[in-house]
Parts: C-alpha cells; sequence; structure tokens
C-alpha cells in the first residue's frame, strides 16, 4: 500500500542519515582533529542531528496522512456498498413516478367524442386519470430513502461527482415532490405535467452513474479490492 512505502522511504532515509552522523563521530577526531575544533565538530553533528529530526517528523506526519486517506477510502467504499440498495430502489420510484405521469396522458388522447355527453365524460375521465397519476407519483416520491449529507461527505473519498449527483437527485425529486402535491396538481397543465415527467427521468438519470459504481465496489472480487 502507499502509505507502507512511504513510511519505508522515512525509515531508509532516517537510517541513512543516522550512519552519516555515526561515521562523522568516528572518522572526524581521528582525521581532522585540526581543522575542526571539538566545538565546532559537534555543532555541525547538532545540525545534522537537527535536520534529520525534521525529516522523521515530516516523515511520520506524511505516514499518518497516507493512513488516514486509506481508512477515508475504506470508510467510503462500506459507505458506498450500504447505498446500492436505497439508490437502486429511489431508480425505481423515480422511473414509476415518470411512467405514471406519461401514462395518464396518453389514457384518452386517442378517444373519439361524437356528442357533448360525450366530451364532458372524456373530460372527466381524463382529468381523473391526470390526477391519479399524479396522487401515484406523489406516493412514490414519498418513499424516496433520503441520503444524508453525512454520506455523502463519505462517499465522496471516492468520486466527488457522484456525491454532487445524488444531491442534485435528491433536490430535482423535492422539487417535484412540491409540484405533484395533490392540492394543487389538478391546475398545472400539461406543459407543466411534461416538465415534471422530465424532472423525475433526470432525477434517476443523476443516480444511475453512482449506483453502477457503487455496483461495483460492493460486487467487487475480494482480491480486487
Amino acid at each position: 500500500m502507499p502509505y507502507f512505502l512511504r513510511f519505508a522511504e522515512c525509515v531508509l532515509l532516517s537510517c541513512v542519515i543516522g550512519a552519516v552522523i555515526w561515521i562523522l563521530t568516528l572518522a572526524v577526531p581521528s582525521a581532522s582533529i585540526s581543522q575542526f575544533s571539538g566545538k565546532t565538530f559537534w555543532e555541525v553533528v547538532s545540525a545534522i542531528g537537527t535536520v534529520a529530526a525534521v525529516v522523521v517528523a515530516l516523515g511520520i506526519a506524511l505516514w499518518q496522512e497516507a493512513l488516514r486517506r486509506s481508512e477515508a477510502r475504506l470508510r467510503a467504499r462500506l459507505t458506498a456498498t450500504t447505498l446500492v440498495g436505497p439508490l437502486g430502489r429511489n431508480i425505481d420510484r423515480l422511473q414509476r413516478a415518470s411512467r405514471a405521469i406519461q401514462e395518464a396522458e396518453v389514457v384518452y388522447k386517442d378517444a373519439v367524442s361524437h356528442t357533448l355527453r360525450d366530451v364532458m365524460d372524456l373530460v372527466q375521465a381524463r382529468n381523473q386519470a391526470v390526477t391519479e397519476g399524479g396522487q401515484i407519483a406523489f406516493e412514490l416520491l414519498l418513499e424516496i430513502e433520503e441520503i444524508s449529507l453525512e454520506q455523502l461527505a463519505v462517499v465522496s473519498a471516492l468520486d466527488a461527482r457522484h456525491a454532487e449527483q445524488i444531491a442534485q437527485s435528491a433536490a430535482e425529486s423535492r422539487y417535484t415532490y412540491a409540484l405533484l402535491n395533490p392540492s394543487s396538481y389538478h391546475a398545472v397543465t400539461e406543459a407543466g405535467r411534461a416538465s415534471i415527467a422530465n424532472q423525475l427521468r433526470t432525477a434517476e438519470a443523476l443516480l444511475k452513474p453512482a449506483w453502477v459504481a457503487f455496483q461495483q465496489i460492493a460486487f467487487r472480487a475480494p482480491n480486487q479490492t
């Protein structure tokens, strides 16, 4: 793992510095007594020791940071695995919600009206179908499973784009949920209903990349983790 390699590099560097200091303590007094006083030599050794301490401290800090990142990625993979189910179910609900709205729009479009009574009956039946389609979509969005901000923050260690897309999907779902409120949905125009269905498809599409990626993490073979 990368943090083990960094730690090994730091240990090796510390050993080299220690060896240099040891050689200086043996060689310098006997070979260079005329060039260095005792005070000057120990000042050099002290400076080298200070540098060595800094290098070791930096190495430990790098190792700890690498370890923290590795643990963050492990936690992110575990969290991503737990989100496979909720994301898959939310995708299914969004699909069914948009389909309910679309199907309600086309139920009576091809019907032929011959009398005023037929027209009134068709208008009433179509309005009822539209209302029922909106009610179905509304109830499906009630069942959407919330992904918490903490979970999104954790999985962002794998890929921040997935966390952003899940958050965007949730925003789209909340917006369409408000529009589908039964107390006001009957006043939404045909173009408005088409826009709602399109927003639901957008919310669904935003979830799919994360769902696919998290599935790959969840079902990856142990020797590939």
